[in-house]
Parts: C-alpha cells; structure tokens; sequence
C-alpha cells in the first residue's frame, strides 16, 4: 500500500511537503519525496494531508484505571504494598477498556501503562502498542521500567510511610536488599541500568532526591509529572535525567502540583533537558496528548521539539524506538493522516494504522 501527496513529518528527517510513504507487511517499506517516484493506479492520493508517526504517551493508567469504572475497574493501586516491584502492569491490563478507542481517536498508538503513585515502589510498567484488531500483539514488552513514587503522593494513601524520611529509607532498604531477597529481585535489573526507573515527583527537592538517588545506585532516573522540574533544569541536564512532564491540561490538585504550567516544555528545551508529554491518563483524558503538544508550542516552544516529544522522546524512554516514534524504512507502520495541521484545532486524525493495519477512521 502507498500513499503520495501527503505532508510527512518524519520526525528523524524533517517534513516532506510532497512525500510518498509505502507500508508492506505491517512495516514502514519506503518513504520520500513523491517526485522521485512514478506513481501507479493502485497509489492512494492523500491531496496534501499530513502524516505523523503514531503519537505515544508514556506514563498512563489505561486499561488499569478504566474509563467509566468504579472499583470493578480500579487496578493501579495495590495500596497496602509500599514496596511492590514484583506487581506487573500487564496483569491488571484490559485491552477492552473503552479508552483504547478515545486514545486512537487522538493518533495515539501506543503507551506505557503504569501502575499509580500510591506505592513507593509500584511495579513494573509495560509498553503496550493500541493493535484492537490483534489484542496478542498488544505487549510490546512487559517490563519496560519500574515505577518508584516519592513524595506526597504514596503518603496518603498507604498507613506507611508517612515521612519523606520513611519513603527514602524503603526505597534504599529495597535497593540494597534486592541482590538477596526474592521478592525484590526484579529490582536488579533496574540497579544494573538495564531498564530505567520512572519516579513520580513533583516538588523540587524531591526531584533534586530522585537525581540523587539515581546517582549513588547507578540507576537511570526519568522524573514524572515534574510540575518543578524548570527550577531544577540545571540539575536535570547536568545529570541527563529527562523528564515525562504532565498532564499540563489540569488544575493544580494538590501544593505540589501548584506550578505545572504550559511554559514549562518550553523551558526546558531552552535547558538542554529532554522531555516528553503526557496526559498522564485517566487524570486527563489520553486522546488530548496532541492538544497539550500544540499548546506547548503556542508557548514558544518549537514545533518539531513539540512532535519529538509525543513521537520519538516517549519512544526512547520505553525503550521502543526501534519500531516505533518517527516515519523511517524497517520501523512498525504506526502513523496517522491527519485532515490537515495536526497541531491545528481544525484537524483531526482521519486514519489511524498500527502495524500497518488501520485501527481507526474518523467518521
């Protein structure tokens, strides 16, 4: 299948203004400038739509907490485990929840899924493609980093801790312990910087902790939601510890969470930090992670920077951007035509495809 005359943001390769992108077993088998081709009957005319890479959200609860559900559907918390990286999000998955749908109503094909902030250590979080048409390709990889929580988040939801100074202890006792315990040897792989480690902060000397942290244990720290992570930039690019920044679509819910901002992305770029967004679903809704990329950029922040971070920064950090993030030969053919701008409220995603299958289609 080919499809020519389209707008084609790369992402690795800038846009094509007049691309061609050809899929074939359900990879990515050419791409290009649709001059350089002889076009055939069979070839799908675009007329200058847009095309984007599926976009990514690495940090959600989706298929965890599920859209509409009340405790039925309830299976981000396992309050009462304080330290649970034995807990896989995978097995508290349901690919049937109805936020599937809503995410590729957005262009969004793939996600993390996470469990939530209430465990100082909540399990391992798990790369999940949007295939609803082939829901046993839905894993990519079940274990694509460890999520840790710091703060005052797990705090409040568990009768232990309830001093920063607990959570530091049982963070260190788990790590230093995992070599011989059982229960928390699916840490090791996180201590040897084999797959990173995903801590939920928000204030500023709990993200100035968490860097730390990574630091003594040789651990490859990504700070989540990070409302003070501007403040602290100049730690972050000192010890290369990107940031998953969001939702930036709510209120602050609580003190920490008072200076999350829309200005933020673009700080942070002008610190040499990376970055990606996230709506951090369900606490904003999934399908509107291109809406927080276009605000972004109507902030100041650069256009391509805007895409990178729902496309191949998100891809980086769960370890999938070898099938995954940019519009490049030999990659999953997950991608989106848009009606026009993606980054326009005027546009919407007209086909969705993921692994080069169409999963949606605006009607």
């Amino acid at each position: 299948m080919r499809f020519i005359h389209s707008v084609i943001h790369t992402v690795s390769h800038g846009v094509l203004e007049d691309g061609y992108l050809e899929i074939e077993n359900g990879c990515i088998k050419e791409v290009g400038e649709a001059g350089s081709i002889r076009t055939d009957s069979c070839d799908i005319d675009l007329e200058f739509r847009h095309i984007t890479p599926g976009f990514i959200d690495a940090h959600t609860s989706l298929g965890l907490k599920e859209d509409s559900m009340r405790y039925e559907g309830n299976d981000w918390n396992e309050t009462g485990m304080p330290v649970a990286p034995m807990l896989r999000a995978v097995d508290g998955f349901n690919p049937a929840d109805r936020a599937v749908e809503y995410a590729l109503s957005g262009g969004v094909t793939a996600v993390g899924v996470s469990p939530g902030n209430a465990n100082v250590i909540g399990g391992q979080i798990a790369a999940v493609r949007l295939s609803r048409s082939n829901r046993e390709q839905m894993i990519i990889n079940p274990y694509a980093a460890m999520k840790f929580s710091i703060g005052e988040a797990p705090k409040r939801k568990n009768a232990s801790p309830v001093t920063r100074m607990a959570i530091g202890a049982m963070i260190r006792d788990a790590l230093e312990r995992a070599h011989h315990d059982e229960k928390l040897c699916d840490l090791l792989p996180v201590i040897s910087g084999d797959k990173p480690a995903f801590i939920h902060a928000e204030r500023e000397d709990d993200i100035v902790w968490a860097i730390q942290l990574g630091k003594r244990y040789g651990m490859n720290v990504v700070i989540v939601n990070g409302s003070d992570s501007a403040i602290v930039a100049g730690e972050l690019r000192k010890y290369s510890v990107p940031v998953i920044l969001g939702s930036l679509l709510l209120t602050a819910s609580d003190y920490e969470a008072r200076n999350m901002d829309l200005s933020i992305p673009r700080a942070l770029a002008l610190s040499g930090v990376e970055f990606a967004l996230t709506t951090d679903h369900h606490m904003s809704p999934v399908q509107m992670l291109s809406v927080e990329a276009a605000l972004s950029a109507g902030e100041g922040l650069d256009r391509a920077a805007a895409l990178a971070s729902i496309t191949i920064v998100p891809a980086v950090l769960l370890g999938i951007d070898s099938i995954a993030g940019s519009i490049d030969v030999g990659k999953e053919a997950d991608f989106v035509i848009w009606s026009g701008d993606p980054f326009s409220f005027e546009s919407v995603p007209e086909r969705v495809f993921v692994l080069g299958k169409e999963e949606y289609r605006h009607s």
